[in-house]
């Protein structure tokens, strides 16, 4: 029985799969990124933590190259810290969903960085007010760097800022 389960199993998530990675899907609107993101991150920990202490990182995003389904901009951190960004962008069914990594700028403090991004694009609700473009996801330390052990993750969100 248990046999049965994981062959049933394995060809739903490999039609899921297919079904998702469609060539016929349409085009992402290459100017939904294009452009400057808030950052922010916040610390997974336990639900009595003050909200205050959940802060991870704030920062700037800036998309410049999007083309197709690949994305590539700036995370700016301030003060000389920076991330170049390189992703993709993928639509199952009706949800964007995007995967970006995070490299470290060469000479700079962040050299030998390495963090990846796991996110969803947000719809906007029919009836919403005064609504941005926004994302949110998960990021994750792909690569230790001085004291700080690869593996620490966080949630994060961005929203665009208007023109």
């Amino acid at each position: 029985m248990r046999k049965v389960a994981f062959v049933i199993t394995g060809l739903i998530s490999s039609i899921i799969i297919i079904c998702c990675n469609k060539k016929s899907q349409p085009a992402f609107d290459n100017k939904f990124f294009k452009g400057t993101w808030t950052y922010r991150s916040l610390n997974n920990y336990p639900i009595d933590t003050p909200f205050c202490h959940l802060e991870f990182a704030t920062a700037v995003m800036k998309f410049d190259s999007i083309s197709n389904d690949s994305i590539f901009g700036i995370l700016d951190m301030g003060e000389g810290s920076a991330l170049n960004l390189k992703g993709k962008i993928n639509l199952c069914d009706t949800v964007y969903s995007f995967y970006i990594r995070g490299i470290g700028v060469p000479n700079s403090s962040t050299d030998n960085w390495e963090y990846d991004y796991q996110g969803y694009v947000i719809p906007k609700w029919k009836n919403g007010i005064n609504q941005v473009d926004a994302c949110v996801g998960s990021v994750i330390r792909a690569k230790p760097h001085g004291s700080s052990k690869a593996g620490k993750t966080a949630s994060f969100y961005i929203t665009k800022k208007q023109p």
